[in-house]
This record gives C-alpha cells, structure tokens and sequence, in this order.
C-alpha cells in the first residue's frame, strides 16, 4: 500500500470531449487493473477541471458513480475559453491547478487527457512502480486517427460512442490495444517513419518497422509523464503554462535532475493511444522524389531530424531518454526486434547525440556483443568521428536555417496570394481589422524568422 495517494487530474470541456471521457477513457479507466487496483493510504482523488454545464453532466452519467467508489472526484471550474487562444494553452489553468494541488498533498500526479484510453492495468503497474522507489515513469505518446480506432474497437465489441447511460468498464488488454493503435495511425504519425518517402520535416518521433512481425521500434521526443513523484520536487515551478502546454518543458524543469527514471519501452507494461481525427493537422503523405534517392533522400531525412532535434522544442531529457527505444508489439518478441533496434540506433547517431554525449551509446551497442579491445578502441574512435560529423551537420543548419525559413514564408504567400490581395485591398481601403491582422502576421514571421516561440493570440 501507498503512503501517499495518487492525483488524477483532467482538463475538458465542451460536449465532444466529455463524451470521449464518459465513453471510453473512463472506462479504460475503471478496467480490474487500473482505478480498482489502487492501494493508497490516504483515499486518491480525480481532479476534474470544467464547465459548469460540463460538470453537471458528468456527475449524471451512470459511470460516475462507479467511479466514486475508487477516488474522490473534484471539481475544478474552469472559465470558458477566451477568443483567440488555443485550446492546449488554455488547458493549461486546469493543470496548474490541479498539479498545485497535486503538489501541496505531495501526491503522484496522473495527467491524462479525455481523448485517451489505456490498457488494463496501467494504474496498477504505475503503483508497482511508484512503491520501487520510481520518481518518474513515461510512455512514448504519438497520435491516432479516431475513425479508424473507433472502427478497430467497433469489431473487437466495443462501441466507442453512446455509452454515456452505462456503468461498464473496458478492459483492453496491451497487445489488443497496440494492435488496434498501430492500423489506425494519424497522418503525423505515419510521416515520422524513418524509411517513408514522406518523412516529416519535424518530426517528435521516428520509428522503424519490423519485418515479419506486427509492431515498430519507436525512438520518441514525445512522453507522456503518467507517474511522477512531487516529494521529489524540491520547488513547483509552474512558469510553462504562462504561455505553453504540459507537454512542453514543465517536466524537465520540476524532474529534470533526478535519478530514478522508468522510461516504458515495453508495450506489454503499459500501453496508452491517444487519437485526434484524421482531418484535424493532417500531413501531406505524398511521396517526395528526393527522399526517395538513396543518398540525397538519407542525408536529407538526417539533417531535417538533427534541425529538429536541436531546436530547442526539446528539452535536454526528451533528448536524453530518445536514445531508449520502445517495443510497441502485439505478439512476442523475438530476435529480429534486436537487429532493427541496432540499426535505428546507427542510424540516428550519424545526425543527433545525447546531451550526456558517446558513454551511453557506446554501451548499448556492445551490450549484446563480444568485443575484443582492438574492435572497442575502433568503436570508440567512430563514435567519436559521428559526434564530429553531428556538430558539422548541426552547424550546416544553424547557418541554413533563415534561409529555409524565408524561403518556406515566401512559398506560404505564394500559396494564399489570393487571400493576400484581398487582404492588401482591405488594408488600402481602410480596414482597421485587416491592418490588425497584417501586423500579427508580421509579428508572427517575425519571430520565425528568428526561430523563436511566438504566443500572441490571433485577433
């Protein structure tokens, strides 16, 4: 048992995502293994930050009440959504409350959004992990395209909508939800498939598959953060949600230097999806002609990662941890998953290294292998020729970088040259609103240009 209890905390509103919430990620959540699992001394409680309206019809749903005989549900108002701002940032007045919370009971926070499910026995795994002494366990987090999910779940026997009037839990097992996950991949995520003549130009993940089986080796600059211990918190720093979202540097900044680290590489632990619809964002998967050469397609795949890897999106420990890669599968592992695993690794560090630099990836890829001290000194020696050639690589896009930018803004009002004169006639006739508007485009390229987060709200 827990001496201390776990704090679950979610952000919605609005009639689609409460629905999410009531008809799948509740659910998942009250699987044998997660909610009914918990074992806290002190009674956990779900905070659930929302509308008014919101909450009402929550604490009405028959699977409410199934969920109060687990924790104790909270009720956290939220405002309503100011024009101009996004959703994700304004996500981000619920998770400081809730993670302040969290953070005066020094709780285990679980931060989880309505459009996820998990499988069973997620919550209890995380308490295993939680009694070993782990201060930090993370899952690789990548999008999913809901219709094609909600088709997978439709013709396993579940139905993903309406379930608003019933008290059922969903239990999923790992290996049927990465199958279901891996044939309903978004667009984003299919374009971060390393061999793919589309690859993405930033890219948060990359993966590879692996041949013969059913399943990829993910190497991901996305984690979702699902225990994290704030006894471990010497000082709550709160600052990211000024102007970002969770998933931005909040962990590094409250967790960044500490030890007792489980990153999730085995989708037989814990396995979450996350899903979005297939049009919101989606990624252009027509094949390029130049990422299909040979070479010009490698060398171009490698310094799009290392822009993107070192562009200051990522904070040095989603660098660190990208180098562990995660097995997402949905039958048993064999030896053709240590190969794939040691190429993407090659792979990678002929464009990115660790901030910690050569030490570790030195040991991972003579962990499985005899090597004599003549073969060590000429690893050691190429590891530390690629460590060369990455800083050149990384130097060749810091010089190029205005370049591609001025160049993507150019192609950009190519594009909408249309809306532009219609923007550019308002502005001469005297429109005050287009002449606003113009101005924080301006600002907006602006800060591209420079390479630096721009957060104004759009007017």
């Amino acid at each position: 048992m827990l001496d201390r209890p776990f704090y679950f905390i979610l952000v919605l509103w609005g009639e689609r995502f409460r629905e999410y919430f009531l008809d799948l990620c509740l659910p998942t959540m009250l699987s044998p293994g997660n909610l009914p699992a918990l074992a806290t001394r002190a009674r956990s409680k779900f905070l659930i930050c929302t509308r008014p309206e919101d909450w009402a019809a929550i604490t009405a749903a028959p699977i409410f009440q199934l969920l109060k005989r687990h924790v104790e549900p909270v009720y956290i108002e939220l405002p309503p959504c100011p024009p101009g701002v996004s959703g994700c940032v304004h996500m981000g007045i619920g998770h400081r409350r809730g993670c302040e919370l969290a953070y005066e009971a020094k709780a285990y926070p679980f931060v989880l959004t309505p459009d996820s499910i998990f499988s069973d026995g997620t919550i209890a795994r995380l308490q295993e992990l939680a009694l070993a002494g782990v201060q930090l366990a993370l899952v690789p987090a990548l999008r999913f395209a809901e219709e094609p999910l909600f088709d997978e779940l439709r013709q396993a026997g579940i139905s993903p909508l309406g379930r608003a009037g019933l008290a059922e839990p969903i239990a999923i097992s790992n290996r049927d939800l990465v199958r279901m996950a891996l044939a309903s991949m978004h667009s984003e995520t299919m374009t971060y498939e390393w061999d793919a003549p589309y690859f993405a130009r930033m890219p948060s993940a990359v993966w590879w598959r692996v041949p013969g089986e059913d399943g990829i080796v993910v190497q991901c600059l996305s984690w979702a953060p699902l225990l994290f211990d704030f006894k471990a918190v010497p000082e709550h720093d709160t600052s990211v949600f000024d102007d970002w979202t969770f998933d931005g540097d909040y962990i590094y900044k409250n967790l960044g230097n500490i030890k007792r680290i489980h990153p999730v590489l085995d989708s037989d632990e814990i396995f979450m999806a996350s899903w979005a619809p297939m049009s919101d964002r989606p990624h252009d998967l027509t094949p390029r002609r130049l990422l299909q050469t040979k070479f010009l397609g490698d060398f171009l795949k490698k310094q799009r990662f290392n822009a993107a890897f070192y562009s200051g999106v990522f904070d040095p420990l989603k660098r660190e941890i990208f180098f562990e890669p995660a097995r997402w599968h949905s039958r048993p592992l064999n030896k053709a998953w240590a190969r794939v695993e040691t190429h993407a690794l090659a792979t990678l560090i002929s464009c990115v290294f660790p901030p910690s630099g050569v030490k570790n990836i030195r040991d991972k890829l003579i962990e499985n292998a005899q090597l004599s001290k003549l073969e060590l000194y000429r690893l050691q020696v190429r590891l530390q020729l690629l460590h060369l050639r990455v800083h050149l690589l990384r130097l060749m896009n810091v010089i190029m970088a205005p370049v591609f930018r001025c160049i993507f803004i150019v192609r950009s009002l190519w594009i909408s040259r249309t809306i532009v004169g219609q923007r550019v006639y308002e502005i001469l006739h005297g429109d005050r609103f287009a002449w606003k508007r113009a101005t924080w485009r301006f600002r907006q390229a602006s800060h591209y240009l420079l390479g630096r987060r721009f957060s104004e709200p759009e007017p």
